[in-house]
């Protein structure tokens, strides 16, 4: 099968979840033996990266001989993302802008494609083309945490997803299918008007390097340690786990931040550690391995990296049930949900968590564990993926055949 993937960007030159999502879906889709030409952009004061230059980052993990026969299957074309005036939308009419440079690139071999599946707004002119008329292979569009549609806690958020979300709206009615995380990413989705009949339910994935092999059995008189991955954000819930934990005990647990902290929007107390900006993988991995349960409140969330890959290092979670947090977190069983984001539910949960014994504190992380192995792994989610393609596939060739 041959698919056109767009996207705004690809980790590691771009950084967010979406990227770095864009960088495994590339890689595990060829791993599937599907042909995937890549569109993605780097800032306009970036240099633009040769195909070569991708190749090697994105299959950089690769057996060598596999990697022989992937150079065969994988393309890719970078164009930088425009960058105009700083007025208030400029996002979405750069968004746009960037859509117009891909279709003016692909418009003349859309058809020697099966599928083409778009990140984001980077199908929005090639969609507007296909309300005129354009024939073209099947769009599948894929917003990832639908934020635009989500609560969030500051004005200035509430009124930039105002701004997104009928562009947001436009494309997906004009795709052809729409990926969804699952759990309430679909319900949003249907809520703004789309057939459930074209929503296509794919959580993200972990790579084999990032699932331990096994967890160690925590003591009953070690301290209980709590993690939170991420920027220092008020969609985040950073200053409702601030307000949560001040009032807390120190003699039973520690708190341990990973992310871009400034000094000044540091606790400064002796059981709360700032680890700072890690980008070393296996660093990454050691602090979570040092600790048992991650903590994510986020306000809004879609399918948070930062909660696969402590599952996949066995770590309990305790999240907010938002977006398509209930299809990772089972409750009671590899960590807790809670309703809403606040100071008192996140204190009530931690001490909930403080009160299991150390059985309980391990079966959950064994759990968690268990869930990213069997549910969570790119391999199993590309096959997947691969399975409702080829039924797209099939459906449009038996379509056109009867025409």
């Amino acid at each position: 099968m041959k698919i056109l993937l767009l996207t705004d960007g690809i980790s590691p030159y771009v950084l967010g979840g979406m990227q770095r999502h864009s960088y495994f879906l590339s890689r595990y889709l060829v791993l599937e033996g599907h042909s995937v030409h890549l569109y993605h952009c780097v800032n306009n004061d970036e240099k633009l990266l040769s195909n070569e230059e991708v190749f090697n980052v994105v299959f950089d993990q690769v057996p060598s001989k596999v990697k022989t026969s992937a150079r065969e299957k994988f393309t890719s074309n970078c164009i930088h993302f425009p960058q105009l005036d700083k007025w208030p939308g400029h996002y979405l009419r750069e968004s746009f802008q960037y859509s117009q440079l891909i279709f003016e690139d692909s418009k003349n071999k859309l058809n020697d494609f099966d599928f083409i599946y778009a990140k984001g707004f980077s199908a929005w002119k090639l969609l507007s083309e296909k309300e005129k008329g354009l024939k073209c292979p099947p769009i599948g569009v894929k917003f990832h945490g639908m934020n635009m549609f989500q609560h969030t806690p500051s004005i200035k958020g509430r009124l930039e997803n105002y701004m997104f979300r009928s562009p947001a709206k436009y494309n997906m009615r004009m795709a052809d299918y729409v990926f969804s995380y699952g759990g309430k990413i679909t319900g949003i989705i249907v809520n703004q008007g789309i057939n459930k009949e074209k929503i296509i339910d794919m959580p993200t994935g972990i790579s084999k390097n990032w699932v331990r092999g096994n967890i160690g059995e925590k003591g009953s008189s070690e301290k209980i340690k709590f993690l939170f991955v991420g920027r220092y954000d008020k969609v985040k819930g950073i200053k409702e786990i601030y307000e949560a934990i001040s009032t807390l005990s120190t003699d039973d647990k520690e708190f341990h931040f990973v992310g871009p902290f400034e000094s000044e929007n540091q606790l400064k107390t002796e059981h709360i550690i700032y680890h700072g900006k890690i980008t070393d993988e296996e660093q990454l991995k050691k602090i979570y391995d040092s600790c048992d349960i991650l903590l994510c409140p986020s306000h809004s969330e879609g399918m948070p990296n930062a909660v696969v890959e402590a599952m996949a290092r066995g770590l309990g979670i305790i999240a907010t049930d938002t977006g398509a947090m209930s299809m990772l977190v089972k409750n009671g069983k590899n960590g807790y949900l809670i309703d809403k984001s606040t100071p008192k539910n996140i204190k009530l949960t931690i001490n909930e968590m403080l009160n299991l014994s150390s059985d309980q504190i391990n079966a959950m992380k064994q759990k968690s564990l268990q869930i990213a192995q069997k549910e969570l792994s790119w391999d199993n989610i590309a096959k997947r993926l691969t399975h409702q393609l080829e039924r797209i596939v099939a459906k449009r060739s038996a379509s056109n055949s009867s025409v």
